[in-house]
């Protein structure tokens, strides 16, 4: 299912968006940097206006930019005003298929919140790897499932940071006190 078009939008009432321009970045590796762009593209629908996205300059983008670029929108739009609103311009057929990835796991997520809680399977997670091989973190995801010491291992790192927060507030207890005895 397309889900984005890639040519630029014929009305008169749109507003085009060099990302590039924006950020002044050819690297999108954040949300920040999303969601920069997605409080742009927001009111310009909002005042009824189509949004030309263009991603001239752009070398890579992440998930997380996408998420929060585009994906996003679908919180707040409707499906088929955003397909009708929003072109992508300068953009790979490769480039447009990662996003409507993005969309789509975002449309499922809207559906059934609890599902992203559940362990990933083993054949999703394979999966996933195959398709995204220099992503470290999929690299790693799931090497402890089957570690018996795995559970206590993440205990000791709960029982750690509740030591390392209350040292904290102990700390900064111990400057509230003093302020408050100097303002008398």
């Amino acid at each position: 299912m397309n889900v984005l078009t890639s040519y630029p939008a014929t009305s008169s009432e749109a507003i085009a968006i060099d990302i590039y321009d924006v950020l002044g970045e050819s690297v999108l590796l954040g949300e920040e940097q999303g969601n920069r762009i997605y409080q742009i593209i927001a009111p310009a629908f909002k005042s009824g206006k189509n949004v030309i996205l263009s991603f001239k300059k752009i070398e890579r983008f992440t998930w997380s930019f996408a998420s929060k670029a585009i994906a996003q929108l679908y919180e707040h739009f409707p499906e088929e005003e955003i397909q009708i609103k929003l072109n992508l311009i300068d953009i790979s057929t490769e480039e447009v298929e990662f996003i409507e990835e993005v969309v789509e796991t975002k449309k499922r997520y809207m559906e059934n919140p609890e599902q992203f809680n559940e362990p990933m399977s083993d054949e999703e997670l394979e999966r996933l790897r195959k398709k995204e091989p220099s992503n470290p973190f999929l690299q790693i995801a799931g090497m402890f499932k089957d570690d018996p010491d795995f559970d206590e291992f993440l205990a000791e790192i709960e029982k750690y940071r509740r030591e390392v927060d209350a040292k904290e507030e102990a700390y900064y207890s111990q400057f509230d006190e003093e302020e408050s005895k100097n303002w008398y």
